[in-house]
This record gives C-alpha cells, sequence and structure tokens, in this order.
C-alpha cells in the first residue's frame, strides 16, 4: 500500500471507522471470537504468573495487532481468517520495527504515569489518598462507576490518569498497523500517529464515546440479565454464572474484534486515501 501523509476528515468519520470495521468481524465472527479468546486466555495465564510478563505483553502487543491488522487486509482479498494472525507479524518485512515500537509503548507509558502523577500533585492527591480510597472501595459490596465517581480523590486519579493513557490508546491504534504496512522506522510511525491524532481529534473524541456508549449499554444489559437469572434460578446458581460469564465475554470479545478491525479502516481512511 502507498503511505501518504494523514489527511483531515470529519467527526463523523469516528462514527464510521467503527461502523466499517465491522464487515471484518462479522463476516468472520466465529473466526474472531476463537481467536481472541485464545488470546485473552494466554493473556490471563502471564498476567497471574508474573508482573514481568505484564510488561513483556505490552512490548509483544504491537506484534499482535499489527498481525489482526494482516488478518483484516487478507479479508478484503477474500482470505478466511484464523489463529495464525495473531504471530503473523513474525512475517513482516518491518517486524523489527514493529517489536522496536512495543518499546516505545513502555516510554510512553512511564511518561504519562510520570506526568499523571505531578498533575495529582498539584491537585493535593497523595499516593497514599489513593490506597485509602481504593482500600474502602473494596471493602464495598458492589464496585460501580458511579462509586468511584462519588468519591472526590478516586474521581481526580481516574480522570488524570485517562487523560494522560487515552492519547497513548489513540496513537496505538495507528502506528503498529501503519507499521505492519509500511518500511517506516518505529519512531516515524509514532510521529505520523501522533500528527494523524492531532489533525483528526474531534474524530477519534467521538470514536472514544462511541466505545464508551457500547460498555455502558454492555453493564445495563448485564446488569438486566443478572436480575433475570437470579428470578430464574435463584442466588449463587451455577447455571446463572455460566450464562452471565458467556454473555460477559461474548460482549468483551466483540467490542475487541471491532476495535483491532476499525484499526485497520483508520489507517486506510488516514494514510491511504481508501475510504
Amino acid at each position: 500500500m502507498k503511505i501518504n501523509q494523514p489527511k483531515t476528515v470529519s467527526a463523523l468519520r469516528g462514527w464510521q471507522w467503527i461502523n466499517q470495521g465491522s464487515r471484518y468481524f462479522f463476516a468472520y465472527k466465529s473466526q474472531w471470537f476463537l481467536t481472541l479468546m485464545l488470546l485473552f486466555s494466554f493473556t490471563f495465564f502471564l498476567f497471574a504468573l508474573s508482573p514481568l510478563f505484564q510488561l513483556i505483553l505490552v512490548v509483544v502487543f504491537p506484534l499482535i495487532t499489527a498481525g489482526l491488522a494482516m488478518a483484516c487486509a487478507d479479508i478484503e482479498k477474500g482470505m478466511n481468517m484464523s489463529f495464525a494472525y495473531l504471530v503473523k507479524a513474525k512475517d513482516n518485512s518491518n517486524r523489527m520495527n514493529i517489536f522496536r515500537y512495543g518499546l516505545l509503548v513502555i516510554v510512553l507509558i512511564i511518561f504519562a504515569q510520570i506526568f499523571s502523577s505531578l498533575l495529582l500533585s498539584l491537585l493535593g492527591v497523595s499516593n497514599q489518598e489513593v490506597m485509602d480510597a481504593v482500600t474502602l472501595l473494596k471493602k464495598s459490596d458492589e464496585i460501580t462507576f458511579t462509586l468511584i465517581l462519588s468519591s472526590p480523590v478516586l474521581f481526580k486519579f481516574v480522570t488524570v490518569n485517562l487523560l494522560f493513557l487515552l492519547p497513548v490508546m489513540a496513537v496505538n491504534q495507528v502506528a503498529p498497523v501503519l507499521l505492519s504496512f509500511s518500511s517506516i522506522t518505529a519512531l516515524e510511525a509514532l510521529k505520523l500517529s501522533v500528527y494523524a491524532v492531532y489533525k483528526n481529534l474531534s474524530a477519534f473524541v467521538l470514536y472514544a464515546l462511541v466505545f464508551v456508549v457500547f460498555i455502558a449499554f454492555v453493564v445495563l444489559f448485564l446488569k438486566l440479565v443478572v436480575a433475570v437469572l437470579v428470578v430464574i434460578f435463584g442466588e449463587n446458581s451455577k447455571v446463572a454464572l455460566l450464562v452471565y460469564m458467556g454473555l460477559f465475554m461474548l460482549s468483551i470479545i466483540s467490542l475487541t474484534a471491532l476495535s483491532y478491525c476499525s484499526s485497520f479502516v483508520i489507517f486506510k481512511d488516514l494514510f491511504t486515501g481508501e475510504n
């Protein structure tokens, strides 16, 4: 693909990225479910082993994102989706720069944490206050967004961290995909991605808001499901728990697949001119 300088698009394109990305997902939804279920299982397993593996995952995930973007490109050519795309980036000619970008992500996260800590200090929020608020939250019977937002300390903590982490997440929607279809360096991909997000901030904001709405809908839907399951099966029912967990995983995997597929659409729209 020919890579151009990122163009500017309308804010409404944030929704269209998701809408068009859904085509890649629904074309092979079963394969996407199975592939991402394998990815989730592997991720949870490594998280349980050691914090060190969490760091390794941060480096590896751009390679996974690149591989799944390659899956979307192959789906356009009429090829099938499969587990193999989780490691497909190892065959990419630009794989070393994708790996180097994973190292850059760690640096970006460290800087985001440093700046968020400085801003929290300026707002009068200490680490001890955050830890005390989290301890109180854990003692609650049910942890909800409303409960988190009702705490001034946690509200500031969540808001400030999102303020610095969301730009990193936005850049990560573009850079690994850009690297997988070009020969540019990791640093060049980072610069182009930051520039693309800056030029299309309104579209990326709408894109994020749509996912927030989807997540809110999932939360409300699952609450309704829980209420119905309790009426039918009673509390502490294993059947109810299995149904709930199944629907929960179905929702999370669907949203994750939409995120990966829409990343490919964002790349095509901003850097190749394909709509």
